[in-house]
């Protein structure tokens, strides 16, 4: 029996780029090998092939399912392990690189 990877709950904004055209999605959740990603109302079917912009990388992937404005993919090659940790805990707001923010949450006396 093979168990499915561990899915990583995460709020990543990319570009998918179906042949000549582009979307904006939302990585929902991720695994080294997949990923299950909201891209609104869309024609995709299983087994189609698409890009997904990681990171300011391309990186290939096939729809293994597609349902309402949500599909799945499996990735041409497995994520790494900082990839994966970087998608995990990057807000989708945030670019590689960027200095994290700091929230400061304070009661003000009135």
């Amino acid at each position: 029996m093979k168990f499915r990877a561990r899915r990583h709950p995460c709020s990543y904004k990319s570009d998918l780029k179906i042949g000549e055209s582009r979307a904006r999605v939302v990585l929902r959740d991720v695994t080294p090998e997949g990923a299950r990603v909201e891209c609104g109302p869309s024609d995709l079917q299983a087994e189609d092939s698409v890009t997904l912009w990681i990171m300011e990388k391309p990186l290939g992937a096939i729809v293994r399912w597609a349902r309402g404005e949500m599909i799945g993919v499996r990735f041409t090659r497995a994520l790494n392990t900082k990839e994966l940790s970087i998608l995990r805990h990057m807000p989708a707001w945030q670019k590689p690189g960027q200095p994290q923010r700091r929230q400061v949450h304070a009661f003000a006396e009135l």
